[in-house]
Formats: structure tokens, sequence, C-alpha cells
């Protein structure tokens, strides 16, 4: 099963869920939601998601 990996990311990165909602052009309350128990993300959103942290989809996805 795959992982997403986005609180690594972000820490990596050094980037806030604030500053993630901005750079995605979306309110703090839906990037909120990508942190919670049972997120399942589209493809159309983790592209969102990569793009916005200058990182492939695949990045975001660690085997499990």
């Amino acid at each position: 099963m795959a992982k997403i990996i986005l609180s690594e990311i972000l820490k990596r990165q050094n980037v806030s869920k604030r500053q993630l909602a901005m750079r995605m052009g979306i309110p703090y309350a839906q990037v909120f939601k990508y942190f919670q128990a049972g997120f399942n993300p589209t493809l159309k959103t983790l592209a969102r998601i990569a793009k916005a942290l200058g990182v492939k989809v695949s990045e975001l996805i660690r085997d499990s």
C-alpha cells in the first residue's frame, strides 16, 4: 500500500501548511484535510501539491 509523505516533504523544505495553501491558491482548511487520516487524494490533487512544492508526484508517495 502506498503512503503519502507530504509532512516529510514540507519539513524537508521548511514549508508550512499555510505556505502550501498560499502556493496552491486554496484555503488553509483544504490543505488541513490533506493531513487527516484517510486522506485519499486524486491524481489531480497530487499533481497540484507536487507543482506547488516543486517535486514530482512520485516523490509524494512511498510504498509501505
